[in-house]
């Protein structure tokens, strides 16, 4: 596989195969298309075990059979047709090598005696064998070798009934070459071959494969989120499929519609459609198709967020209890029909829906037997997720020496096969799991490795968005250039009406008129509906367009998010504060959901079983360095400068063991610099204000570096501030002077504050002022002898007072330690 392998959409549906994969920690549904197999349509069955062995057997008995013969042309193309027959049955039953083995020895012999459809036909199967693989190139050079076989066909007989059979070979390969190229995410070639496809079995008048057709081009249209011309090719194959009381078709085609309709947030439609497709399978005792729709519904439902819930009238427990009773069911029909992937895909999903619940042995049970089975099959990609699985269920049971090595499993055969989406959420598991056991270095490692890959992504989804409008673009070129031919046709009758009516006699002058003002009124009437179309074309189009930027506005808020929950979770945490400060406080809000201030608590040398607060010991143990920090700007460009900031001060400390405030922070400047601004630019002045203290349980010392951020010190009703040096810990005015260290005694009693300008600088009251840094310290004074914890809301509440209605100005974090 190549470095473009494409993450299908979670929602597309296709009837041969049901192949889901789940990350739970992003909810990310991967569907493998090519294991899905080729053209939406042009191939079903519906495949009972039992069944299947006696096929199996009964072409191996005809194999021996034939062998038995003396060497005819006969005899041989006989073989060959039969080794066609047993690769696919081979391939359908799971057993990859037996499969490629006797598609080999077909095509061996079919060249031996030179004959094109045995070559044609095991080619194809090879390739078909191949994708499922996801060895694409392989795949490639075997479709392409199926369509040089059959169209040596066409082109030497264009009469007979071979013929007409090479030429849906032909189109079969061509629309297999479309898919890979779809999986390889080059949507262009993709669609290329799909409409040479759909004109050779338009000209054969082949239905059923043009109904095919159409749906992949609708497919196609959904993959790039045009999600009106994905209906409209689905709507024309269900019309086509309708026609020739196709149900199984119909079946499928209804699914395709119900997910589309999940894409664009239209819920109840959504499972509407899901539950008209399951109910025909159910008629028609497609158990095969069963099985796929009861996993698709069941997925939908383990997919819903809140919101949707609440559209859908669902509860969160009916959500997790819907979803795992559906797939469930799809499981007891998969293992009763021998449907290995199908099982292997049942399984991994029930996993993620105990993860979800914290049922983790359950889980893990049930991930363990989905690897066993892809690895039977040969999938990597299904193998690599489940067990990428696995090491997020033991990172959840705080096992994580397992939960390194199942997640190094997953990674790498992820990062040979070039899926980039899935090896970014493992990343995160591997990054998560790192910063658990203390390994900052590797955390930082798998970190910045995650950060490349949503970079990646991120540019992969665009240049996916600019294809999308380039080839809507070209398809309202055309669309334009067949209006204006039309338009010039029109003119050229007109014309020869017009001299056909100046050659009728005089006498019928007066039926001439009555023709001459029908035809203007025609025509009016022409221009008129004409320009009502455009219109409300026009119409439709911004429509869409609105839809679409209201689905970005919603991707950004979304990664803002997820930025958020990655920040917070690199913030030092509640209960580790409490551990180490337990008379503190913390008031955080950011401006812009995320912030670019942040705090930071680290123990120093701490004496086993921990410090007691009542008896505290002396010398360089029970020691703890905290620190308040404002970065430049705020939302995410600060929130990045603030990652950076705490990563810096995780590597100084804890991996240098330096401690001491004043070298932190030269230190930390000088790492900020040269990342930041190698190049030593004067328009460059990024960099944070800190204040960094390390505190001596046993001695009462507090040693503190400040970088432009106030400290004060509360004692028996006074307020003091204590010295800082008014420069960053960036590039800026005394960038190049080394930070002074002081050291103070602290009092029982005793309460240090430490904030941002962010309060300061918040405009509001009643004349829409700012609220200043003098009034806050008057404020903190007044508040300093009540608990931390009621000091805390004061000041939550105090800032809402003043905000009001108002934008918050800038980030806002205030801390307090009581001594």
């Amino acid at each position: 596989m190549t470095n473009h392998k494409k993450q299908i959409n979670p929602n597309t549906q296709l009837p041969n195969d049901q192949n889901t994969r789940l990350c739970t920690t992003f909810g990310i549904l991967n569907i493998k298309i090519w294991n899905l197999i080729v053209i939406c349509f042009l191939i079903f069955g519906i495949y009972n075990t039992s069944a299947q062995n006696r096929k199996i057997d009964s072409l191996n008995k005809q194999l021996l059979n034939l062998n038995s013969q003396s060497g005819t042309y006969q005899r041989d193309t006989g073989i060959v047709n039969t080794l066609t027959l047993l690769c696919w049955e081979y391939r359908v039953a799971g057993e990859m090598e037996k499969a490629k083995e006797y598609c080999n020895k077909g095509i061996a012999l079919a060249e031996k005696v030179n004959y094109p459809p045995g070559m044609a036909k095991c080619s194809n199967n090879l390739g078909i064998v191949y994708s499922v693989q996801a060895n694409y190139d392989s795949a490639l050079e075997c479709y392409n070798k199926a369509f040089i076989h059959w169209n040596s066909i066409v082109s030497s007989d264009s009469v007979t009934a071979l013929s007409r059979k090479a030429k849906k070979g032909t189109a079969s390969a061509l629309g297999n070459i479309g898919l890979i190229y779809w999986s390889l995410s080059d949507f262009p070639k993709a669609l290329d071959y799909q409409l040479k496809t759909l004109k050779i079995l338009e000209e054969l008048g082949d239905k059923h494969g043009i109904s095919s057709t159409l749906c992949n081009i609708g497919l196609i249209y959904q993959e790039l989120s045009d999600y009106p011309k994905a209906l409209d090719h689905q709507l024309r194959s269900l019309k086509i499929a309708e026609g020739l009381a196709d149900k199984q078709s119909i079946a499928a085609i209804l699914g395709n519609i119900g997910l589309i309709y999940k894409n664009i947030s239209e819920f109840p439609k959504s499972l509407e459609y899901q539950l008209q497709s399951l109910k025909i399978k159910q008629d028609i005792n497609d158990r095969y198709g069963i099985a796929i729709s009861l996993a698709n519904i069941g997925n939908f439902y383990y997919f819903l967020l809140a919101s949707d819930c609440a559209i859908m009238g669902v509860t969160l427990p009916d959500k997790y209890s819907k979803a795992l009773g559906y797939q469930v069911e799809a499981l007891k029909i998969n293992e009763e029909i021998g449907n290995k992937r199908g099982i292997a895909a049942a399984f991994g999903s029930m996993g993620n829906i105990y993860y979800s619940l914290a049922g983790y042995n359950k889980a893990l049970e049930c991930q363990i037997k989905s690897v066993k089975i892809y690895d039977d099959l040969g999938d990597r990609q299904g193998s690599a997720i489940a067990l990428g699985n696995i090491g997020m269920i033991y990172h959840g049971q705080k096992k994580y020496s397992l939960a390194l090595e199942y997640t190094k499993k997953s990674v790498e055969i992820l990062r040979e096969i070039g899926d980039l989406n899935n090896e970014n959420i493992f990343q995160k598991t591997f990054y998560e799991t790192y910063k658990a056991t203390g390994n900052a270095a590797k955390a930082l490692e798998h970190y910045e490795r995650y950060v490349l890959l949503q970079d990646s992504i991120f540019k992969l989804d665009n240049q996916k968005e600019i294809l999308r409008k380039q080839m809507k673009f070209d398809y309202e070129k055309k669309a334009a250039a067949d209006s204006v031919k039309n338009v010039e046709e029109q003119k050229v009758k007109e014309a020869q009406i017009q001299t056909q009516q100046a050659q009728i006699k005089q006498e019928r002058t007066q039926r001439y008129a009555l023709y001459g003002g029908l035809t203007l009124v025609i025509v009016f009437a022409g221009f008129i509906f004409n320009r009502f179309r455009v219109t409300k074309r026009q119409n439709r189009i911004i429509e869409e367009q609105k839809k679409m930027v209201e689905m970005k506005n919603e991707e950004i808020l979304d990664s803002i998010q997820y930025a958020q929950r990655i920040q917070q979770a690199m913030l030092t945490g509640d209960q580790f504060l409490k551990q180490h400060l337990p008379e503190h406080f913390v008031f955080f809000r950011p401006k812009d959901i995320v912030s670019g201030d942040f705090y930071w608590v680290a123990p120093l040398n701490p004496p086993e079983g921990g410090i007691d607060f009542q008896n505290p010991p002396l010398g360089g143990r029970g020691a703890v360095l905290f620190c308040t920090a404002d970065c430049t700007g705020h939302g995410v460009p600060g929130a990045f400068m603030s990652l950076l900031g705490i990563s810096f001060l995780n590597e100084i400390i804890k991996e240098r063991n330096i401690t001491s405030p004043g070298k932190v922070l030269n230190i930390l400047r000088d790492e900020i610099i040269r990342n930041m601004n190698p190049e030593g630019r004067d328009d460059i002045k990024d960099g944070m204000e800190i204040a960094l203290c390390r505190y001596n349980f046993g001695e009462k010392i507090l040693e503190y570096a400040s970088a432009n951020i106030k400290l004060l010190l509360v004692r028996d009703g006074n307020l003091q501030e204590l010295e800082t040096d008014a420069m960053p810990v960036g590039v800026g005015f005394g960038a190049s002077k080394p930070f002074n260290q002081h050291c103070i005694t602290l009092e029982t009693g005793d309460i240090i504050y430490a904030f941002s300008d962010g309060f300061g600088d918040q405009f509001g009251g009643p004349k829409g002022k700012r609220f200043k840094r003098g009034k806050l310290n008057e404020l903190l004074l007044s508040i300093s002898n009540k608990p931390v914890e009621e000091q805390k809301t004061i000041l939550e509440n105090t800032f809402n007072d003043w905000k009001g209605n108002m934008e918050q100005t800038d980030d806002v974090t205030v801390t307090g330690i009581r001594i």
